[in-house]
């Protein structure tokens, strides 16, 4: 058994790669060796623009009236990549029957969609499905999941 050790060990030893003493330091050049980078100007960079493309649903609604500033929002955007389509996905929360959610999935799809339209968004660049509560996008049987899974998701496809 020590026999099978010793000769383990001596391939261990035998494998190892050899180090220079060329210290990482020196590889790769001191602080003060190193040349200082070029001046920036201070160019003020635009802030990232961030657009809200879900908008969420009190239980069994599907009213926009807080939320009709997304809508706005989202058209202006939209202006900004014309030729593009836009699809937007009506969700459930998991209570109710399958049909009662399919049907009110897709009312808050087209109510988003209505909105669209009124900002300014052509009604035929927007088509509109319903996932009711079939495909749900939290897990869960608490109030957290049922609010986020009530949502419709505009998606911007080519």
């Amino acid at each position: 058994m020590s026999f099978y050790i010793i000769i383990f060990l001596s391939l261990l030893m035998g494998c190892q790669k050899k180090i220079n003493d060329v210290s990482v330091m020196q590889m790769q050049g001191s602080a003060k060796e190193r040349p200082a980078p070029p001046a920036e100007k201070n160019v003020a960079l635009p802030e990232p623009r961030v657009v809200v493309n879900k908008i969420y649903f009190g239980y069994d609604s599907y009213d926009l009236d807080e939320e009709s500033d997304v809508c706005v929002d989202y058209a202006d955007f939209y202006m900004q990549h014309t030729g593009k389509k836009l699809v937007i996905d009506g969700h459930c929360d998991e209570r109710g029957s399958r049909d009662y959610n399919m049907g009110l999935g897709q009312r808050r799809a087209m109510a988003v969609r209505n909105g669209l339209v009124a900002a300014g968004v052509p009604a035929s660049a927007i088509s509109v499905r319903s996932f009711g509560k079939e495909k749900t996008l939290v897990w869960g049987s608490n109030e957290e999941a049922w609010a986020q899974n009530r949502v419709a998701i505009i998606r911007m496809v080519s």
